[in-house]
């Protein structure tokens, strides 16, 4: 009987690791320990199950945004991008790298917290880019650098809002 945490990537047979039918013990041989295996048709997997399971809010719309603070890796972010999921992005470097990677600016989300007006200007310059905001204090700041750098651009603009309900740190 297979264990509760085996699945289609991750199985033991034969007293065995195996990660998609592959010995754990020859990938850590072929590429060196310690190492990160990631299946990126479980990946795949994972999303379509996700997808099947917000299906009964249609014709409601939703968007899935991966946290890019989470991953970074290349191969993982392009699996995501064939998928068509969005990016949530927390700095300028993040943003830059899910652009280079592909995802079209439209599907980013940049959700910095106290966020420099060098960061509002890197921000402004991306058109398409949403930009979620964590104060509504930051607003004069950026209307005055979209009037500084003469932006016409149409701004998606965003709010993270906390109602103050609550104990503790997030309250």
């Amino acid at each position: 009987m297979p264990e509760w945490w085996e699945n289609e990537f991750l199985q033991v047979k034969n007293n065995k690791l195996y990660l998609e039918g592959i010995p754990a013990e020859e990938i850590a041989r072929q590429e060196g320990t310690p190492l990160y295996v990631y299946s990126l048709p479980q990946i795949k997997r994972k999303y379509q199950e996700l997808v099947e399971a917000l299906s009964p809010l249609k014709p409601l719309t939703y968007h899935i945004h991966y946290a890019l603070k989470a991953n970074a890796n290349q191969p993982l972010l392009e699996t995501l991008l064939s998928c068509g999921v969005g990016i949530d992005a927390v700095s300028p470097g993040e943003v830059k790298k899910a652009l280079e990677v592909g995802f079209p600016a439209e599907k980013i989300f940049f959700t910095g917290t106290s966020l420099s007006s060098e960061d509002l200007r890197f921000a402004l310059s991306i058109p398409g880019l949403y930009l979620i905001l964590d104060a509504v204090e930051l607003l004069p700041q950026l209307k005055a650098l979209t009037r500084e750098i003469s932006s016409d651009l149409p701004l998606k603009l965003g709010f993270r809002w906390n109602p103050g309900i609550g104990q503790g740190f997030n309250a």
